[in-house]
């Protein structure tokens, strides 16, 4: 009987050490579990709650119902042979960056904390994608890397990807939450981060710092895909039914497309996006052509014209408008494509049309809401075309072969 009674003290306590650690690490007890994987749940656990990157409200009533648009569920290009898809990522020249330019003259210059130079390098650079994120959207940057913005979404097309971040404008976690970042960047090197306080005032400094680091250090990118974090890519469909279209189109934009004097200009003080009286004077309405900024495709070219008009252009308040219309508003031959139809920020309207039997019509969607982003890329994978399943990596190494 004591033989038996010991055994079983030994078994148990040989139990308790096997699984006290798990149950203390899952039930977030143990005082030595490091407190910025503790602080990282809190954060991850926090941002789904509500859409953090908020969009400029602009009525759509107001927009013109013979803006043109793409119907990308139209004909296909599954014939199309190599070097007619070569012919899309070699037409622009590199640019040369102006090494005279003083960059630290620029009102909204801040010095990087994270620049990684060398993300571009001397590698060819067919598609550059900079997200516009806020320090504190670990989660949603993942999702990203995970799903449209690889590297290895393309067998044949070179894509690179950089997170555009400031400094956390929180008192209370700001160093805990540099050391998380650090830390991402260690593991992904795609982090572009300035300094400073990186909240909605300050997006001017983030747009125009987006800008000179594309200008110094990827000039020869051929397509740049600028997006916020809440917003799905399909690059199968920007390739396949937008490129396709633009490539012979030098100083080109695809977007959801502003018409001139129809978007309404917010005087009101206590609005997020007042627009001072002296700023526009006497219009009712932007008076300027511009793209909605949460996506925009536009081809590399106007990268150069861009930065270097923003040293000497007032800045107008309204990011979009300023970045994608007030710099470009003097500029000659820019061709702005209207995309209207296939962009939208109806989350719930977009994910049916992906899971559902329908043929996708949305190129660029809003993805807010926890693991819609991997929701759109299973569905994407699911029903790529015979011309997206040829040229995806993906689809190769699941065997996913042409029908």
């Amino acid at each position: 009987m004591r033989r038996i009674v010991k055994l079983l003290l030994i078994l148990t306590a040989f139990a308790i050490v096997l699984l006290a650690p798990g149950f203390i690490i899952m039930n977030g007890r143990n005082r030595n579990y490091p407190s910025h994987l503790i602080l990282l749940e809190k954060i991850n656990a926090r941002q789904w709650r509500v859409p953090i990157v908020e969009i400029y409200p602009l009525p759509t009533a107001l927009v013109p119902s013979t803006q043109s648009a793409v119907d990308v569920t139209g004909g296909t290009v599954d014939q199309v042979t190599i070097q007619q898809i070569s012919n899309w990522f070699k037409r622009f020249d590199k640019y040369k960056p102006n090494e005279s330019i003083n960059h630290t003259s620029h009102r909204f210059f801040r010095p990087f904390l994270i620049a990684n130079e060398d993300v571009c390098g001397t590698t060819t650079v067919d598609i550059l994608i900079y997200i516009q994120s806020l320090p504190e959207n670990y989660a949603r940057r993942s999702a990203i890397r995970e799903t449209w913005s690889g590297r290895s979404v393309f067998t044949d097309i070179n894509l690179r990807t950089v997170f555009v971040l400031g400094r956390s404008s929180s008192s209370n976690n700001g160093n805990e939450m540099q050391f998380l970042i650090s830390n991402e960047n260690l593991m992904y090197k795609d982090i572009i981060q300035f300094d400073f306080i990186d909240s909605f005032k300050n997006l001017p400094i983030k747009s125009i710092g987006a800008l000179r680091w594309i200008y110094q250090y990827c000039p020869q990118a051929k397509y740049i895909i600028k997006a916020d974090d809440d917003i799905y890519v399909n690059m199968f469909l920007v390739v396949e039914k937008i490129i396709s279209e633009i490539w012979q189109h030098p100083q080109t934009l695809a977007c959801h497309f502003k018409k001139n004097g129809t978007s309404p200009i917010v005087r009101a003080p206590s609005s997020k996006w007042y627009v001072p009286n002296e700023i526009f004077k006497g219009h009712k309405y932007f008076p300027v052509r511009f793209c909605s900024g949460y996506a925009v495709i536009f081809t590399a070219d106007l990268i150069p014209i861009m930065y270097k008009n923003s040293f000497g252009i007032p800045y107008t308040i309204v990011d979009d408008v300023y970045i994608f219309g007030v710099l470009l508003s003097g500029v000659k031959d820019v061709n702005y494509i209207n995309y209207q139809r296939n962009f939208t920020l109806d989350q719930g309207r977009a994910l049916k049309e992906y899971e559902n039997k329908n043929n996708i019509t949305h190129v660029v969607a809003s993805s807010w809401a926890k693991d819609s982003m991997q929701r759109y890329w299973y569905a994407t994978m699911k029903k790529l075309s015979d011309w997206a399943k040829q040229h995806s990596a993906l689809s190769n190494s699941i065997g996913l072969g042409t029908t």
